[in-house]
This record gives C-alpha cells, sequence and structure tokens, in this order.
C-alpha cells in the first residue's frame, strides 16, 4: 500500500492504494490490464476504476493531491497516452476520462504537479530507447512539453506533497551492438553514446542493416560495410521510429516496422540502395517484427488485431492477410525448406515450431530471448537464458541431435536480434554492459 503523501495518492485518516490489476487476479501483475482501488483498513475488496477494451491497458495511476481526480496511463501495446478521470467520494469515478495527451510514447512514471494545473511523466517517443521528463497541462489543451534540465534516461518522476522538489531516476545504459568471431572473444562492434540494435547480414555477408537513434529523437534504419565501416543512414524523416530490419533472400529489399505519429506499428519495405519505404500490413492494429518467407513472397509479423498476439504473413504484393498461430505467436521464422515456421510467444519464453500448412505445435527449446535466434538447415543458433550474474551463452542447437553446443558466453544485459553471417563465423548481437540507475533531484522545481 501506499500512505499519505506516497506518489500515488493519498487519503486522511486512511492508507489506500491504487495499482494495476489483470482480470481474476489477486495481486498486480507484470503487464496490467485495468487499475483497481483497494482500501486494506476496512477489509473491502478492490474496485474497478477504469476498463479498457483488450488489447488496451492502463498503468501508472497516481491520484491527484487533493483526491478528486485519478491520472493514469491508457496503452496498446507501447503506444501509451494520459487520461484523467474525475473522482466522487470514496474514490467513486464520476463521468467519463479526459485525454490529455495524443503522443502514443512509452511511459514510465507519472506524478501530479503540486497546483494540480498539470501532469509530469517519464516518456519515450522511440520505442523506449530514450526516456525523457515532460510536462502537460491537466486540462488536455495544450502539447507535452519536454523539460531538457532533467536530460536522457529519466524514469520514475516523483514530486513531494510540499512541492519544490522532483527526484527520478536516471538510467545508465549504451546499447550498442557486439560482434563475435569464432576463436576470438565478444566484443563491442557497432557503438555511439546512443543506441544500436537489430544488427543482420545481407544474404551475401558484405553488408549490415541495424537499427540506431544516433542522429537524435528518431531510431532510424543504417547501413554499414560488414566490417562496420561506412555506415550511412537508410530512413529519414519517416516516422518517429524504425527497427527489426530483416533482408529479403535476394537482398534487394527490407523489411522493418515503424511506429508512427499515433503510436502504431506498421510493417513496411524500403529498397536497398534508398528509396521511399512502402507499406505492406494494413488495418489499425500494432504490427511488428518483420521476417521474409525463403522464397522471398511473404512477410511475416505478430499482429495484436484479435485481442491477443499471433503470427501473420501478408504477400510482398498485397492481398488479404493471413493468421497463422492460434495460441498465441510474436517473432516468426521460416525453416529453410519453407515448410515449417519457429516463433516465440514472450519476451524470454520458450521456442515453439509448427508447421505452416497446418498442424498442432510444438514446443522446441524451452528458453530464447525474443528476436535472439537464426534457424539454418541444420539448426538454430539462439540466444540462451542467464546462467549466473549477467552472464548470457550464444548457443546451437542441432536438429539431427537435439543437442545443444554452446558457441561462447559473454557478459551484460542483450536485447533484440541476434545476427550471424552466411559462413557462420561472426555473430552480431545488441548489449549493454554497466547498466544500473543513479537518483537525482532537481532543487526549486516549479
Amino acid at each position: 500500500y501506499h500512505q499519505e503523501g506516497c506518489p500515488l495518492g493519498q487519503e486522511h485518516g486512511k492508507r489506500t492504494a491504487v495499482f494495476p490489476l489483470a482480470e481474476d487476479d489477486t495481486e498486480p501483475p507484470r503487464t496490467p490490464d485495468l487499475i483497481h482501488r483497494v482500501t486494506p483498513g476496512d477489509g473491502s475488496t478492490p474496485r474497478r476504476l477504469t476498463n479498457p477494451q483488450a488489447p488496451a491497458y492502463d498503468s501508472n495511476p497516481v491520484i491527484s493531491p487533493d483526491g478528486s481526480q485519478l491520472a493514469y496511463s491508457s496503452c496498446i501495446r507501447m503506444a501509451c497516452d494520459l487520461f484523467v478521470q474525475p473522482l466522487g467520494a470514496g474514490y467513486v469515478p464520476q463521468g467519463t476520462p479526459r485525454r490529455i495527451t495524443r503522443q502514443g510514447s512509452m511511459i514510465d512514471g507519472l506524478v501530479w504537479s503540486h497546483d494540480q494545473e498539470s501532469l509530469i511523466y517519464a516518456g519515450s517517443l522511440n520505442w523506449g530507447t530514450t526516456f525523457r521528463l515532460w510536462r502537460v497541462e491537466t486540462s488536455g489543451g495544450q502539447m507535452p512539453e519536454r523539460i531538457d534540465l532533467a536530460g536522457d534516461g529519466v524514469l520514475s518522476p516523483t514530486i513531494p506533497l510540499a512541492g519544490g522538489r522532483l527526484a527520478f531516476n536516471r538510467l545508465v545504459r549504451n546499447m550498442d551492438i557486439w560482434r563475435y568471431q569464432l576463436d576470438g572473444k565478444p566484443e563491442p562492434f557497432l557503438t555511439s553514446s546512443l543506441t544500436e540494435w537489430g544488427a543482420q547480414f545481407s544474404p551475401d555477408g558484405n553488408k549490415i542493416v541495424f537499427s540506431s537513434d544516433r542522429s537524435g529523437d528518431v531510431s532510424d534504419l543504417w547501413l554499414a560495410a560488414a566490417d562496420g565501416s561506412h555506415p550511412v543512414r537508410l530512413t529519414k524523416d519517416h516516422d518517429r521510429s524504425q527497427g527489426t530490419p530483416r533482408w529479403s533472400p535476394d537482398g534487394r529489399l527490407i523489411a522493418f516496422d515503424s511506429q508512427g505519429q499515433d503510436g502504431l506499428n506498421r510493417i513496411f519495405v524500403v529498397e536497398a540502395q534508398g528509396g521511399r519505404p512502402k507499406q505492406v500490413s494494413s488495418g489499425t492494429a500494432n504490427n511488428t517484427g518483420p521476417n521474409w518467407s525463403r522464397d522471398g513472397k511473404w512477410i511475416y509479423f505478430y499482429s495484436d488485431r484479435t485481442g491477443r498476439d499471433e503470427v501473420w504473413r501478408v504477400a510482398l504484393d498485397g492481398g488479404v492477410e493471413q493468421k497463422i498461430t492460434d495460441n498465441g505467436g510474436l517473432f516468426a521464422i521460416e525453416s529453410v525448406d519453407g515448410k515449417t515456421l519457429y516463433y516465440t510467444k514472450g519476451m524470454y519464453a520458450p521456442l515453439f515450431a509448427k508447421p505452416i500448412e497446418g498442424g498442432a505445435e510444438r514446443m522446441v527449446l524451452d528458453f530464447v530471448n525474443l528476436l535472439a535466434f537464426s534457424v539454418f538447415e541444420d539448426g538454430i543458433y539462439y540466444i540462451d537464458r542467464i546462467e549466473s550474474g549477467k552472464k548470457y551463452s550464444i548457443r546451437f542447437h542441432e536438429f539431427a541431435s537435439g543437442s545443444n553446443r554452446l558457441i561462447t558466453t559473454f557478459d551484460g544485459q542483450p536485447n533484440n536480434g541476434l545476427g550471424v553471417s552466411p559462413d557462420r563465423k561472426t555473430f552480431l548481437f545488441s548489449n549493454a554492459v554497466g547498466t544500473g540507475s543513479d537518483l537525482m533531484m532537481i532543487e526549486n522545481f516549479r
């Protein structure tokens, strides 16, 4: 619970908590669905305050200092906006909530200003690679303004009831692309002071495509030679965040997902030589994580259009999109013979396989990082779970024997993807070392 004076809210003479709660759960979940209130002192059961419709969820609840309003973020996947719900006696919702922002950003932490005229929150417009501090008026009539004084990597802002100060966490993390070459050791490869991730070799092994926000607030696709030299920006002034690049089998096109200004993710393709991206997915759902069929005629992706993430595919030339999985599915890769689809169902979860033309799914590996696997004719390279402390491993799962062979280990925090060269001698992965956070405070904050 949170006592009077804590950021979530206050109720004089009582102890109260407002927290995200999933349907049929008895305690706050990792992925919230709705917001409940409970007052443990009187033994009451949680009461629903918001009612999002799947796949939406509500989070970051915070009651105004006078107890008359509830601010929260309403999200679909990573795209969140702020709402304010008026409250009556006993925190009973009164009327409909009003929308405060239209950014479609990731939000981590929300707090009322002392005068209740604005909300302060940590938000990221580029898939969470750079969180900054924002302020928006609670009237809902103004655009959010960035508080540049706080800098980058801002999380979990809080203001004491007396006002005058603002505290927050500053994330210390530098995500770069690392390289491991056989008989060598893992080491930084494509680096900057910002974020690099998702590197993939071209089919001929001569080039690398990756995503980076090194140019500013927007994550774009970049091309470089296989040795990392001559990086060139491939996408520019397209949308707020471009990621998960994947080469077509002939090396002519690159598929990627892109987050628009409305916060929704869509699938695009762009010529590897540059040009205007072409959208290939349709509808108003989130479509993410593209990958090609081996013949280059289809693009697989995962979508929440049914209320749950499932793997779909769409023909490169257009047409009706086809749902491939029925029991959930995320990032997917087709087998070399084009008959089997391998896919995950969570960020750190088992890897499954099922016949593309229909049939039951089966578990292949009990753990794999979300995008960190690559399928070859005789097996699968993948990044395995933590072994001890912050140590991870790259392994090879052999189809014929079912064995899992260690390739190398490394320290850090891997994220989003594993690129393997065509000759299987070089491995690329995103990795952050020295991660942590500092506690920061701004004096005389108004």
